[in-house]
């Protein structure tokens, strides 16, 4: 590896040396700051707080050393401030791991970093992977109710369970927010694998490169994306047991030059491999908004027909639909980004 993860000469990567990792199975966490801050908790040190403190602005990581690590030790949950970061690491765990990867939690600030590190040290020393997912949301809804000052929001964790591919889920609506090749679960806590780590808005004073030039530029980051989306690998659709589920992403439902997007991919493997009943997306490159997902939610709780809330919606002035148009996906009126009628039957 290169520029980012590649340790200075008079900082040394911060991780215990592997071999004994390997015998003793005990995880010191791993820390990385200046471009972000990288902390491995699996079995963990009571004192990984104050080493993270210690080490905060001094250390870079090296992304072999957490792969490495992550196939010798429990890491459950690793936390990450900077997207370039977390989209190497992406490559390293998610791509050909021996073992399941961690979970990746995001935040925006070392503040914030700080806040969580220490409670997830608190929180994770006796508990397995699945229970260390359900205390990562214990902890983030516990920081949002104390209206802490940082900007820390429900959906910038990535829980082991649901990126590991073994999401379940009966919920009646079901919310999908992707970034071109990221995922978002608003059901019952949120996951978020987009490498910009920024919450992306509707009426954001600056849009990101994916959409000024009506592509994403992150593709690379997620291993094998042609295929992500219906390998199980970021999410197991034949466990997914939803009503409605709405696919809320920046590259909509769409194929254009022969080329499906992730999204449209994602739509076929639900419509085809679970129970979902019906999918609502956009066919616009668009930035996510979360009042767009309660107006589809409120018309649903209310009793009504899905077809009348997305056209309803539709009828709505722009501003008000923060420039999206919705389609249920399979919709004979629907049409792909270059203007011809697409196929809705995936082969």
């Amino acid at each position: 590896m290169s520029g980012l993860f590649s340790p200075a000469k008079e900082e040394s990567v911060i991780v215990p040396d592997l071999a004994s990792q390997a015998q003793g199975k005990e995880c010191q966490g791993i820390r990385a700051t200046r471009a972000g801050v990288v902390v491995g908790l699996g079995l963990i040190n009571p004192h990984i707080a104050e080493e993270y403190a210690r080490h905060t602005s001094r250390a870079f990581v090296n992304a072999a050393s957490v792969a490495a690590l992550a196939d010798i030790a429990d890491i459950a949950v690793v936390l990450v401030h900077a997207d370039n970061l977390a989209a190497e690491l992406y490559e390293y765990l998610y791509d050909g791991a021996s073992t399941p990867a961690p979970g990746i939690i995001f935040a925006s600030s070392e503040a914030e970093l700080a806040l969580v590190s220490q409670r997830l040290a608190k929180s994770l020393l006796p508990l397995s992977k699945p229970e260390a997912n359900r205390a990562c949301v214990s902890i983030f809804r516990e920081i949002d109710s104390e209206n802490a000052p940082y900007d820390l929001v429900a959906d910038r964790y990535s829980s082991f369970e649901e990126t590991c591919g073994v999401l379940s889920s009966d919920v009646e609506f079901l919310t999908l927010e992707g970034h071109g090749n990221g995922l978002h679960l608003a059901a019952p806590g949120g996951t978020t694998l987009c490498p910009m780590s920024t919450r992306l808005k509707a009426r954001s004073a600056l849009k990101p490169y994916c959409l000024e030039k009506q592509c994403c530029t992150n593709l690379h980051h997620l291993p094998s994306l042609e295929n992500a989306w219906t390998s199980n690998r970021l999410i197991n659709v034949e466990r997914v047991n939803a009503r409605v589920v709405f696919y809320d992403s920046c590259f909509a439902f769409r194929v254009v030059d022969h080329v499906v997007s992730p999204g449209y991919s994602l739509a076929c493997s639900l419509g085809e491999r679970s129970n979902v009943l019906n999918i609502i997306g956009s066919w616009q490159i668009t930035l996510g908004d979360e009042q767009v997902d309660e107006f589809i939610a409120a018309g649903l709780e209310v009793g009504e027909e899905i077809g009348a809330v997305i056209s309803r919606f539709n009828r709505l002035d722009e501003k008000r639909r923060h420039g999206r148009r919705l389609a249920l996906f399979g919709d004979p009126a629907y049409r792909s980004y270059t203007g011809q009628a697409s196929q809705h039957v995936c082969q």
